[in-house]
C-alpha cells in the first residue's frame, strides 16, 4: 500500500496527544501546588518563631525600660545626695550606689531572622509590608547593639572608678546587701555618715552621675520605641498566621 493512501487516523491521534498534554500539565500544576503548600507551610513555621522570639525581645526591652528609668532616678538622687549627704537613708543610698551600674546588654533572638537572611528563604514570607517590617526592626536592633557596647564600656569604667575612689562605701555596700525588710543597717552611723562624706566630696563621681542620667534616658527612649517596633511587626505577623 502506498504511503499516500495510507489513511492515518488523525483524530484519535489528537485525542491521544490532547490527553498526554493534560497529563503533562496537570502533572505541573500538582507539583507546583505541593511547591505552594510546602512553602505555605514554611511560612506559617517561621512566622510562629518569629512572633515567639518577638514577644520576648518584646518582654526583655519593656523591662529594661523600667531598668533604665529607675537608674536615671538614682542618678539624680546620687547627685543630689552630694550636696546633703545626711538627708539620705544609708541602705537605701547603699543600694542606689550599687545598683546604678547594673546593666548589661540586651540579648535580642534573631535566629530565626538570621536563617531567613542566610538560606536566602525570606521571600517565603510573602507579605513585602512584613518583610520590611523585620528587617526595620532587626536593623535598629543592631544599631542599638552598637550603641549597648558602648554604654557598658562607659558604665564599667564608672563602676573601676568608684571601686577606686571609695574603698570604704564599695565595702560597706558588700556587707549591708539585705532583704528590703531586714530592718536598720547594722552599722554604726558615723560610719555611714563618714562614707556619705567621702562619697560627697568625690568631683569625678559627680560628673560620672550627671552623664549617667542621659545614657538612662537615652536607653529608655530607645528601648520604648524598639518596644513600639516590635508590637507593630507583631500585629502583622499574627495577621499572616
Amino acid at each position: 500500500m502506498s504511503l499516500l493512501n495510507l489513511k492515518l487516523p488523525w483524530a484519535r491521534l489528537g485525542a491521544e496527544g490532547l490527553v498526554i498534554v493534560l497529563g503533562v500539565l496537570v502533572a505541573l500544576a500538582v507539583d507546583r501546588w505541593v511547591n505552594d503548600w510546602d512553602d505555605r507551610a514554611l511560612e506559617i513555621s517561621y512566622i510562629e518563631q518569629l512572633v515567639e522570639n518577638l514577644v520576648a525581645d518584646s518582654a526583655r526591652l519593656a523591662q529594661s525600660v523600667t531598668q533604665a528609668e529607675t537608674r536615671r532616678a538614682f542618678a539624680v538622687q546620687l547627685l543630689s545626695s552630694r550636696s546633703e549627704p545626711h538627708q539620705h537613708e544609708p541602705l537605701p543610698f547603699l543600694r542606689r550606689f550599687e545598683q546604678i551600674a547594673w546593666w548589661a546588654p540586651l540579648e535580642y533572638s534573631r535566629e530565626v531572622w538570621d536563617e531567613l537572611l542566610t538560606t536566602g528563604r525570606l521571600s517565603l514570607i510573602r507579605d513585602p509590608a512584613i518583610r520590611r517590617s523585620l528587617s526595620q526592626y532587626y536593623n535598629r536592633s543592631e544599631f542599638l547593639g552598637l550603641l549597648e557596647a558602648d554604654w557598658d564600656e562607659q558604665l564599667e569604667q564608672y563602676e573601676l572608678r568608684a571601686r577606686s575612689v571609695l574603698p570604704p562605701l564599695v565595702r560597706l555596700q558588700v556587707d549591708v546587701r539585705l532583704p528590703d525588710d531586714a530592718g536598720p543597717i547594722p552599722v554604726g552611723p558615723e560610719y555611714v555618715d563618714g562614707d556619705l562624706q567621702a562619697f560627697a566630696s568625690e568631683r569625678p563621681l559627680a560628673v560620672d552621675h550627671g552623664q549617667l542620667a542621659p545614657i538612662y534616658r537615652a536607653q529608655s527612649s530607645l528601648y520604648s520605641g524598639l518596644v513600639e517596633d516590635a508590637q507593630a511587626v507583631l500585629m502583622l505577623l499574627r495577621g499572616a498566621s
